[in-house]
């Protein structure tokens, strides 16, 4: 009896060890994700201002005649209604080029927002993408670009620091998580546990086995969905996930056998373990705590890859699916 309970206690204090260590993880882990996007916001905001004002400084002769006409009018007494009224008469009745240009009047700051078309960006059907830039009426085009690579600068200043501040902070976070996981290894370590059978593969993840005899894995975190993609996904296997938060990345393992050539091939995915394994993604996702009703999808192996778009990124545990989702029937959340 003794034995028995302090098998019972060895386990409690090994599972408290392992939630210990998954939390520290999960912070570290969401700290990343908090740094990255905000570095990433910072040198976005960088490299918009830093268009804004090539543009400006491209168009400045288009620029100083819009700003010519605007304040010539505002001299001679038009009041900023009527002037309104003037530049979307002449854009509609007239197509008057200097008058296309210009988006909006801001009477409170002094300040014109024109559309000056970007040359070095098109969108996915080849035309040149637009963007509005704001121009004080009272600068020229120079003297406004002069302005805008200045605020460029110290934007850029403070976001190195900023940046550096992160970083920083960040270090400190993972060399506090690594202090908390290696806590939590060395209590794992001190409980003596009596042999237990030897743990299948897939258990490391969350996992189970279909009615008609399936296995379903899915990815615990973002790391976890990353291994299982890229080392268990094979041919004639399903990836199923769901356009919900925080929903699992799964895998449908097929089943294999041997044909007479002697060559191994998957066979066919039933309907009814898609649909198993697609209730799965769901529970595992933010409709389990909503008790939403929604639908899970699924792909072929094949449609699955690590490979982004040009100029974009994938983040751990995120991928690109090309061509058709096949979407499962809505499900009930039962696991």
């Amino acid at each position: 009896v003794d034995k028995f309970f302090s098998l019972i206690e060895d386990q409690r204090q090994l599972q408290k060890a392992e939630a210990a260590e998954r939390s520290a993880k999960e912070r570290l882990e969401k700290i990343r994700r908090d740094q990255e996007k905000r570095i990433e916001g910072l040198l976005e905001e960088q490299e918009k201002m830093k268009r804004e004002a090539t543009l400006v400084e491209t168009f400045a002769s288009d620029i100083d005649n819009a700003l010519l006409v605007i304040n010539s009018a505002l001299e001679n007494g038009m009041d900023w209604d009527d002037l309104e009224s003037l530049v979307e008469y002449e854009k509609k009745e007239n197509q008057n080029p200097v008058a296309m240009l210009i988006t909006r009047l801001n009477l409170k700051d002094d300040t014109v927002t024109l559309t000056l078309p970007d040359p070095d960006t098109e969108d996915e059907n080849g035309v040149v993408v637009s963007v509005d830039v704001t121009v004080s009426r009272k600068m020229s085009a120079h003297a406004n670009a002069r302005v805008m690579f200045a605020q460029t600068r110290q934007k850029k200043e403070k976001s190195e620091k900023t940046i550096e501040a992160s970083l920083n902070a960040m270090k400190a976070a993972e060399m506090n998580a690594m202090k908390q996981l290696k806590e939590s290894k060395s209590k794992k370590d001190k409980i003596k546990m009596v042999p237990t059978r030897k743990q299948f593969w897939w258990e490391k993840f969350n996992w189970f086995i279909t009615s008609d005899n399936y296995l379903v894995i899915g990815g615990r975190d973002a790391q976890q969905n990353e291994v299982i993609v890229k080392r268990y996904l094979r041919p004639g296997d399903a990836y199923l996930h769901a356009d919900v938060h925080g929903a699992a990345s799964c895998i449908l393992r097929a089943k294999r056998r041997r044909n007479s050539n002697g060559v191994t091939e998957a066979l066919p995915l039933p309907e009814q373990a898609l649909r198993e394994a697609g209730t799965f993604t769901i529970c595992k996702s933010s409709a389990w705590a909503s008790k939403m009703v929604t639908s899970a999808w699924w792909v072929e192996s094949h449609q699955v890859s690590k490979t982004a778009p040009t100029g974009e990124y994938l983040t751990v545990g995120s991928f690109m699916v090309r061509g058709k989702k096949n979407y499962l029937p809505p499900s009930q959340l039962e696991m």
